[in-house]
């Protein structure tokens, strides 16, 4: 049984059904390839693959109709991805090694903010062809470090992540090597979506694996989805060095996989 199905009949502690999933799913992931990324360099690109892959995959498995987007940026922005229909989505272990490698500086104000207002713009123009359809959009952030090569600034992204999440849309943000609660807050995400991230390849994978799955957990439901205790832990021990360690499984790919290609 796939996550949406699951979402839609297990019962809440009132015993009512939850709403049924999203028809639609719109789905932007926005990645730092600056320099720093070299410490977690791996787990960037297994990342990037996975998400994309198990957003595609859960979307049409559990019979919706999805879109997907991928930008990386250092002190530019390089859209991978924009908006194509996820039953027709490619990509390669190697394809995503290439978009993540690290190199420069960090653009990340002006790409963040392009990216999320573009997922806006697709989310209310199929709505206003599509008004029967119920849509959820889902948006995931991540960065090492602090913007230095944007014309924007940080309210300036704050102002367009609370549009956005007051619009409905699902928005995560993975800070590696930072406070991801305070510097999310900063950037206009909740803090129940935003995630710390100790430096390094094994917490960052952690990090990224679990994300991907809490990403396709809020399009299987159509609601933003908290970020278990058990995954901060994890993906930050040096934050939570009193509580008790709880492992999320880790993840490996094999360098040879097969491209993921679900085109018909």
């Amino acid at each position: 049984m796939s996550l949406s199905c699951l979402a839609n009949v297990k019962r809440n502690n009132e015993s009512s059904r939850p709403d049924v999933q999203p028809h639609v799913v719109f789905a932007s992931y926005v990645g730092d390839r600056s320099g720093s990324m070299c410490r977690q360099e791996k787990a960037s690109a297994n990342g990037v693959y996975e998400w994309v892959k198990e957003m595609c995959s859960g979307v049409i498995n559990g019979g919706q109709k999805g879109f997907i987007s991928v930008t990386f940026f250092d002190s530019l922005a390089e859209k991978r991805l924009v908006n194509v229909p996820m039953d027709k989505v490619e990509i390669s272990i190697e394809q995503a090694r290439d978009w993540s490698e690290p190199r420069n500086s960090t653009k990340l104000y002006d790409t963040a903010i392009e990216a999320i207002n573009t997922l806006r713009r697709n989310i209310k123009s199929y709505k206003s062809s599509h008004p029967e359809l119920r849509i959820h959009g889902v948006f995931q952030l991540f960065s090492d470090g602090h913007d230095n090569k944007s014309m924007a600034q940080s309210h300036h992204l704050q102002a367009a992540i609370e549009g956005a999440r007051n619009e409905g849309i699902s928005c995560i943000y993975l800070g590696i090597g930072q406070n991801a609660i305070k510097i999310g807050k900063e950037y206009g995400f909740e803090e129940d979506q935003s995630l710390s991230v100790d430096v390094g390849e094994e917490t960052s994978e952690f990090a990224f694996r679990g994300c991907s799955m809490n990403a396709l957990r809020c399009a299987s439901t159509g609601e933003s989805q908290a970020i278990p205790e058990c995954l901060r832990q994890s993906s930050a021990p040096s934050q939570s060095f009193h509580r008790s360690t709880i492992g999320v499984p880790a993840f490996k790919l094999n360098p040879k996989a097969r491209p993921f290609n679900l085109k018909q």
